[in-house]
């Protein structure tokens, strides 16, 4: 007569809950017919592989049977009452304040716990653990711009279950552009050129000219590290006052801007 028996490699698993059976039974006939029921509503499952795999839709606590029956019509029947158990799931989840718009000198957000199922938490910003609360107060560095990746597990002390969140936050340099009214080409090494500076200047659509009294054109660059030294054609000009003309983009702002206006040269 044939027996019944089977086992599984876990018996408490989390949602989504995928379970792998182990056939143990025994016959004298490579024909028996073997048929497994998970007693959680679904078909059942008519299977002689040594190895049977079953995924569970629904948190519970369910039986497993399996049978075998031979070609004599000889069957045995093993149930494990309340074997398998599967555990309510955890869904980390969280949202932001600002939600994006973050920049090096609007550095700060708040982060909101949207988990369910869960009463332990942890976060990690790129990789680095910074917080265990519920929500999360954090000021980003305000040296650079930078895209970070922000993580939230969620965790259920009761039953280990898990689950982890990850989304980007991308913080903004704040562009900003500076033109000083005044420069001394003597060749200390301090202020010896004129141009603009800043951050976040566009390189495209930068254009730079410098014009004497008259009009005439001294100096022009569309590259934005070109600085006037205050010479035209390898000779410093004479100290005075002298116009520029400056198109650029800065790169958060679409708009081409135009500045026209009028540094001292003083040597």
């Amino acid at each position: 007569n044939p027996t019944a028996d089977f086992s599984a490699n876990i018996q408490d698993f989390c949602l989504p809950a995928v379970v792998e059976f182990n056939n143990l039974s025994t016959s004298i006939s490579n024909q028996a017919v073997v048929q497994w029921n998970f007693h959680d509503f679904t078909d059942i499952v008519v299977d002689t592989a040594k190895t049977v795999i079953h995924e569970y839709q629904e948190p519970g606590i369910y039986d497993v049977s399996i049978s075998i029956t031979d070609i004599n019509g000889c069957s045995a029947t093993d149930t494990a009452l309340k074997y398998i158990n599967i555990l309510p799931p955890v869904t980390a989840d969280f949202t932001s304040d600002p939600p994006n718009g973050l920049t090096t000198t609007r550095n700060k957000a708040r982060f909101f716990n949207l988990s369910f199922g869960a009463d332990a938490y942890s976060w990690k910003i790129d990789g680095l653990k910074i917080d265990s609360t519920f929500n999360m107060n954090y000021a980003f560095p305000q040296e650079t711009a930078e895209v970070y990746e922000i993580c939230l597990e969620a965790r259920s002390i009761l039953t280990g279950c898990a689950d982890t969140i990850c989304k980007m936050m991308e913080v903004l340099e704040v562009s900003s552009i500076f033109i000083p009214n005044g420069f001394t080409p003597n060749g200390d090494g301090i202020n010896d050129e004129f141009g603009a500076v800043g951050r976040g200047i566009s390189a495209e659509d930068f254009s730079f000219q410098i014009f004497n009294r008259w009009g005439d054109l001294l100096f022009t660059s569309t590259k934005l590290n070109d600085h006037w030294d205050g010479r035209f054609n390898g000779t410093l000009v004479q100290d005075g006052i002298y116009s520029y003309k400056l198109v650029y983009r800065l790169e958060d702002n679409k708009r081409i801007q135009t500045e026209v206006g009028e540094v001292y040269m003083l040597k």
